[in-house]
């Protein structure tokens, strides 16, 4: 079109600049991102019913092996549980996204076990694989695993599948 804008150098008050048609045209092209740091960026989210439950269990496997929470829970199956209510189903979300996620919000270390153990006292056997309810504000007067126990607890989810469908319902619905 005329009259396209292809700086950037008109401001929107004091600070923002308009993207360029030179730079959009580079964001929208993906084969600009085709590596492995950026590729994650285009997973579909549904759960692709092409996919085998089992593929899909060794994939979240793999993905989450060298995680605490996942050493922590793989006698129960995790894997399992994250194929099941990613299922059509259920939630009709990729389980390598449900992975993906828990692994962004609970990092791979022990620093936030006290939401993934299910033993922390006055929350027993609850349960919160996102991170969900932890606000900046919350996590300063209360800390952390309060916050998100209390969430959990407050969404009633008891139990890991109870935990792992609420916080991917959440995330599918709400977020």
């Amino acid at each position: 079109p005329k009259n396209v804008n292809n700086s950037c150098t008109n401001k929107y008050k004091d600070t923002w600049y308009p993207a360029s048609s030179t730079a959009v045209a580079y964001y929208m092209d993906p084969r600009n991102f085709f590596s492995e740091k950026y590729i994650f960026q285009f997973l579909y989210l549904k759960y692709g019913s092409s996919i085998s439950s089992a593929n899909y269990i060794n994939a979240v496997s793999s993905l989450l092996s060298h995680a605490e929470f996942y050493k922590y829970h793989k006698k129960n199956n995790i894997s399992t549980i994250i194929d099941d209510v990613g299922k059509p189903n259920k939630n009709d979300v990729s389980p390598m996204f449900i992975a993906a996620r828990m692994l962004q919000e609970l990092g791979s270390s022990t620093k936030l076990y006290n939401l993934y153990s299910g033993i922390y006292s006055g929350y027993k056997n609850y349960y919160n694989f996102f991170n969900i309810g932890v606000s900046d504000e919350c996590a300063t007067t209360k800390g952390t695993t309060v916050c998100g126990l209390t969430y959990a607890k407050q969404k009633g989810w008891l139990g890991i599948s109870a935990a792992i469908n609420g916080g991917v319902s959440m995330i599918s619905n709400e977020y």
